[in-house]
């Protein structure tokens, strides 16, 4: 009996790795450049490339046309997974909102900022390209943030003073921690600080917070 070939991981989760996706893509799309075998053997799959982009895979309801550029198509559960991840807008096909994060960037961190996609990098990965996060208390993180509480957990979206528990085809119930709470943080330090200056999460997209969520607001 002939065997299948196994599936590509191709759906990112916030810890920036790639797992089976569960059906046949996410709300949002993107990549990391063309990845080959040495590039799934790394804890983060990523070729050279250091921009990390998020795609949206429709425009007023109706798909996007194919693009002639080659590169491994990766998808997210939602645009704060894929921020969580260290993934940014794509230039192209998100332009308003990859404006936005642009300027935003010159708000938070200067006009002299060094490169976004250089700084993400750093703060996404170690050298061996494991994850690189950090520890905080629950009252010092902005909403849109990805966490978790323990080693092997679940990640949790902390939202509006709530954990939502996520997982590859939503969010659960959340539940409700101290302030002074400390938690890993696996959104890259330069994105949280996006977040605490004001950049926008935007409820009502549909891309933004997956519709699982609105169980439980």
């Amino acid at each position: 009996m002939e065997m299948s070939p196994p599936k590509t991981p191709r759906f990112v989760t916030p810890e920036g790795s790639l797992i089976v996706p569960p059906f046949k893509s996410g709300l949002l799309m993107g990549n990391r450049g063309t990845l080959g075998p040495k590039h799934f053997a790394l804890p983060q799959p990523h070729a050279p490339n250091k921009a990390w982009i998020t795609c949206i895979l429709k425009e007023n309801g109706k798909p996007l046309p194919k693009v002639d550029v080659k590169y491994t198509r990766l998808f997210f559960l939602d645009e704060v997974t894929a921020f969580a991840a260290g993934h940014r807008p794509c230039r192209m096909c998100q332009f308003r909102r990859y404006e936005l994060f642009k300027d935003m960037w010159a708000t938070t961190f200067g006009k002299r900022a060094p490169d976004f996609d250089e700084t993400l990098h750093r703060d996404r990965c170690h050298e061996d390209g494991t994850k690189r996060t950090f520890f905080s208390p629950l009252a010092e993180l902005p909403s849109g943030v990805m966490v978790k509480l323990n080693e092997g957990d679940e990640p949790y979206l902390f939202l509006w003073g709530k954990l939502f528990p996520w997982s590859m085809t939503g969010y659960g119930r959340p539940i409700t921690l101290t302030d002074n709470t400390m938690v890993n943080v696996l959104t890259p330090a330069s994105m949280v600080e996006m977040f605490r200056g004001g950049f926008p999460l935007l409820v009502n997209r549909e891309e933004t917070l997956h519709s699982s969520i609105l169980a439980y607001l």
